[in-house]
């Protein structure tokens, strides 16, 4: 048992120092060495773990989703009296502004673009909306707002809640407090959202 979990722990481990070394060089200039060592184990124990450097990329996705998806129900969880979409926007804002390696691996790395071309079926943000999408009905519902214009507005919350984190990560934005204000101030506000029911 102790094996196994020390094992588990050695494997997240690689995960993490292969999220932030893709966010420092980029996927293509990542060592497996390297990362092993930054690890504290040895090159070769990568491989009891992994199949290949891409297969170890290729597993930071799964590795994310596990734990943000907790979060958010906990920030959902955690605001009773929210619409569950706009807590959910607010708890993956949270997320993403914690951890700023995620959103830079699921969103801004060429590594990820090249991923969801090249494997349409792994698509995390697909996946990610298809977990969603009741929260999102209900929002449209909530606000009165009809499914045919909800396919704009959907995709423009996305780019406004995505293009904020980005501002924030790099600097470009800076926030005194709690940053998911920014979905009442940028969100409901601006898109002058009201709810009806």
């Amino acid at each position: 048992m102790a094996n196994r979990k020390k094992r588990e722990n050695n494997k997240d481990r690689l995960i993490e120092t292969t999220i932030r070394h893709i966010e420092k060089l980029g996927a293509d200039k990542i060592s497996l060495r390297k990362i092993a060592a930054e690890c504290g184990v040895t090159h070769a124990s990568i491989y009891k773990h992994f199949q290949d450097k891409q297969a170890l990329i290729e597993a930071t996705y799964p590795y994310i989703l596990n734990r943000i998806y907790p979060f958010i129900q906990k920030e959902i969880d955690g605001r009773p009296k929210e619409n569950a979409f706009l807590a959910m926007c607010k708890g993956y804002m949270k997320f993403m502004v914690t951890y700023p390696q995620y959103h830079y691996l699921l969103h801004i790395s060429p590594s990820s673009r090249e991923a969801w071309r090249m494997q349409p079926e792994k698509n995390i943000m697909k996946q990610f909306s298809a977990h969603y999408t009741p929260l999102m009905a209900d929002f449209l519902e909530e606000y009165g707002i009809p499914s045919a214009e909800g396919y704009i507005l959907i995709p423009l919350i996305v780019t406004i809640l995505e293009g904020s984190i980005t501002l924030i990560n790099k600097g470009g934005l800076a926030v005194n407090g709690d940053c998911t204000r920014l979905v009442d101030l940028l969100i409901v506000e601006k898109l002058n959202l009201k709810r009806i029911a």
